[in-house]
């Protein structure tokens, strides 16, 4: 079991915050915990142990507050501490020792009653705003007693100190803790244990540790604010700095809610956070998981992802969101131009990508459809109602498609002659013509001779019984596309 513990360092994984605030005795927090022990230089496969664990802190700082939330203040020292072993496998010489009893093994640091000194002292710590994860960092000062010792049935076998611990927490309600230890030297006439323990750091004594997944409850045998915080676990996991190893870039679908799990190694589990500002509708967990709703508008987003685990560095990776939406052409359907001059039309689409436009019918002479959604006419494009399909495509969904109506319209102007001559006791008749879009229509203006009919189709008649004469009218033509146009007519009867 010894070998087990230099083996490998306290790792656990926090259920829940450690709390703040004043704990009294009957006032308990349940959870489990996992705590694991590494080698620092190398793990042996058939080694394993669990063990249970525990330590107390007290003496709220209330002058100091984590995350700048009043009443949430670090402690103020570790008092000690002290752990059993239920478990070991992989470890003859320690098991032998024990007469293959594991919890005949138990270690202890620091103090182990409220009249001993103190184990370790807070010596700075970071309110945890700067990423999310506050700190507390004990260490060794005058006047503390942070000695560790190994015992077989109650007899102390090894000795050493606890060097440092640093307890980390977050606002989701997980702790976590790293520290080192040193074991120095053997104690009583068989020294195997100490020997297996400094053999594997290679002769140093020395092991990083990490240590967390508390369950809390006060203790007032070691003051008003005390608590008795306990963990137990395996020795089964080795720690390691973390590091972001899936994709940097994921795509979600406008107005549909999505997920994509960030995913990254390291012992124990690391926990995320972003820094930049994530578009509307966007989260990511401590666990890792980006969310979107479907109020998250379309586009391109940039953020930074950090996971810290409190071994080694932290991991960023600088993260693209695509938000892509499918086209929609949202711009009217029709559009109308005055031929003889050029003219423009901009189509409208919303989507992400931007889409882009094309047309599959053929065009009238003088159009053009540009990718961007100009539609462009020319002085040479003819009058007419025209009609095509134009298409929106950004390569997400289903394109978008719309029918067109390209309506060129034209003023009125009459191009038959202004005169005419009917013959006496004859039925007569004549057509006024003239160009424009849509087709004009023909009224007149003045008295018509006996005999004598206009259309506004601009037909002239005769039913024969007009007068001899010359009579004048005038012809308008209209077609409400610009000014109308007038022609005085003179028909001559004889």
């Amino acid at each position: 079991m010894l070998r087990s513990i230099i083996q490998r360092l306290f790792t656990a994984r926090s259920n829940q915050q450690l709390k703040r605030t004043r704990l009294n005795a009957t006032r308990a927090v349940a959870a489990t915990a996992d705590v694991e022990l590494l080698d620092s230089r190398t793990m042996l496969s058939a080694a394993a142990a669990t063990f249970q664990f525990q330590a107390v802190a007290s003496n709220l700082d209330l002058s100091k507050h984590l995350f700048n939330q009043p009443g949430n203040s670090p402690y103020t020292l570790v008092r000690g501490g002290s752990g059993s072993m239920s478990t070991i496998s992989g470890f003859p010489k320690s098991l032998a020792l024990a007469g293959g009893v594991p919890s005949k093994f138990t270690f202890a640091f620091g103090a182990q009653n409220p009249n001993q000194p103190t184990g370790l002292t807070l010596t700075s710590f970071d309110n945890g705003l700067q990423d999310g994860v506050a700190k507390q960092f004990f260490t060794k000062l005058a006047g503390n007693n942070n000695t560790l010792t190994i015992l077989l049935s109650g007899k102390p076998v090894a000795t050493g100190s606890l060097d440092s611990l640093t307890v980390m927490t977050t606002p989701n309600s997980v702790s976590t803790g790293v520290g080192s230890m040193t074991f120095t030297a053997a104690i009583g006439s068989d020294p195997t244990v100490f020997n297996e323990l400094k053999s594997l750091t290679g002769g140093t004594g020395k092991y990083p540790f990490h240590l967390g997944s508390f369950s809390f409850q006060g203790d007032s045998a070691y003051g008003p604010d005390a608590s008795l915080f306990k963990s137990s676990g395996s020795f089964n996991q080795q720690v390691a700095a973390p590091l972001i190893t899936s994709a940097a870039a994921t795509t979600f679908k406008a107005g549909t809610a999505a997920s994509f799990t960030v995913k990254a190694t390291g012992s124990p589990v690391p926990m995320f956070a972003e820094t930049g500002t994530l578009p509307t509708g966007v989260t990511l967990s401590k666990a890792g998981v980006l969310t979107s709703t479907a109020a998250t508008p379309a586009g391109t987003y940039t953020f930074r992802i950090t996971v810290s685990n409190g071994i080694g560095a932290a991991s960023s990776q600088d993260f693209v969101l695509i938000v892509k939406k499918a086209p929609a052409i949202t711009s009217a359907a029709t559009k109308t131009f005055v031929a003889g001059t050029a003219g423009k039309f901009q189509l409208v689409a919303t989507g992400f990508p931007v889409p882009t436009f094309s047309e599959t019918e053929t065009v009238p002479i003088g159009v053009t459809l540009s990718k961007t959604g100009v539609i462009t006419t020319t002085a040479a494009t003819p009058p007419g109602t025209y009609k095509f399909t134009i298409t929106a495509s950004n390569g997400f969904g289903t394109a978008a498609t719309q029918t067109f109506t390209l309506v060129i319209v034209k003023a009125p102007l009459i191009t038959s002659v202004a005169t005419t001559k009917f013959a006496t006791g004859k039925v007569s008749t004549f057509t006024f013509t003239a160009t424009g879009f849509p087709a004009p229509t023909f009224s007149e203006t003045g008295t018509l001779p006996v005999g004598v009919t206009f259309t506004q189709a601009g037909v002239l008649s005769s039913n024969g019984k007009t007068p001899a004469g010359k009579y004048t009218i005038t012809v308008t033509a209209r077609n409400s596309v610009g000014s109308a146009a007038p022609q005085v007519f003179k028909l001559v009867v004889g």
